[in-house]
């Protein structure tokens, strides 16, 4: 199965750095199991839907491979403006193929 998570992640990029961090003493405590956050994030796709900032796309990276994030407009919800500026703005955070 193929797992999506919407718009940039959602939470994600800003929660799994401070997972990570509190993982080892949360861990030697007793408090969780064994994680694999490698393995686990590995079976996610994002989509950069709505309104994708550089903050969150070098966030995305950091998390996963540029393969792994999928182009979303959120149209109609979002003005033809907008997403024309959304592709130049991922563009110049992807290499291109």
């Amino acid at each position: 199965m193929r797992v999506v998570v919407p718009h940039g992640g959602a939470y994600l990029p800003i929660a799994i750095p401070r997972m990570r961090s509190l993982y080892p003493v949360m861990r030697q405590n007793g408090l969780v199991g064994e994680i694999d956050f490698e393995a686990n994030l590995n079976g996610l796709y994002f989509d950069l839907a709505g309104s994708p900032s550089d903050e969150t796309i070098r966030a995305l990276l950091t998390l996963t491979t540029p393969d792994r994030l999928l182009y979303g407009t959120d149209y109609p919800y979002v003005a033809p403006k907008v997403i024309k500026a959304n592709i130049e703005r991922i563009k110049q955070h992807l290499p291109s193929k």
